[in-house]
């Protein structure tokens, strides 16, 4: 596994990926992108199109696309776009991206979506020989440290029933400078 952190892009803050066997033909890179899809959409344009057909996922947390959001505003060649949407409050919000060269399938059933507190977005993304669960999390900074654990811990009870490799990413919002005492031993 290599992590590759990304520069700061003109509207965007950094861009995280991950790669998951480099080496072969068939590697499967995920980034993380925090920021509002509705005001950098165009950074999501250039990097893409920087990375040349390398990032097989992009998990997007503050997506700020509400039910007044058209979807079919947004185009991304080659690359399948899945949302999950706020319904009463503003901003937040998932969004991903989906390279259409990989077989994918949301899992409405393995969503936890506490609008405000914890939302999720989960699916398959099946690469022939192996098959991932992924997940993409958004916690709001006012959600407290104890309704995410108890949400998280829902989520991934729920995952551990597929079977399926899991991978996690998102923006979790936590102050490590605030968080006295926490125990992080669930996050590894």
């Amino acid at each position: 596994m290599n992590q590759v952190r990304f520069k700061q892009l003109r509207n965007s803050v950094y861009v995280q990926c991950l790669q998951l066997n480099p080496a072969k033909a068939n590697s499967l890179s995920l980034c993380a992108w925090n920021y509002h899809l509705t005001t950098c959409y165009e950074d999501v344009l250039q990097f893409l199109s920087d990375s040349q057909g390398k990032v097989s996922f992009i998990g997007i947390c503050e997506s700020f696309l509400s039910q007044e959001h058209s979807v079919s505003l947004y185009s991304f060649p080659d690359y399948n776009l899945g949302v999950k949407n706020r319904t009463s409050l503003y901003k937040g919000g998932i969004a991903c991206l989906i390279s259409k060269s990989l077989t994918y399938q949301v899992r409405n059933c393995i969503v936890v979506w506490i609008e405000g507190k914890f939302e999720s977005f989960s699916l398959d993304l099946d690469m022939g020989s192996s098959k991932f669960l992924v997940s993409v999390l958004y916690k709001p900074p006012s959600a407290s440290w104890e309704e995410f654990e108890r949400e998280f811990d829902k989520l991934t009870r729920a995952v551990s029933r597929t079977g399926l490799d899991f991978i996690c990413m998102g923006d979790f919002n936590f102050d490590l400078l605030t968080l006295n005492g926490v125990n992080f031993d669930f996050l590894i």
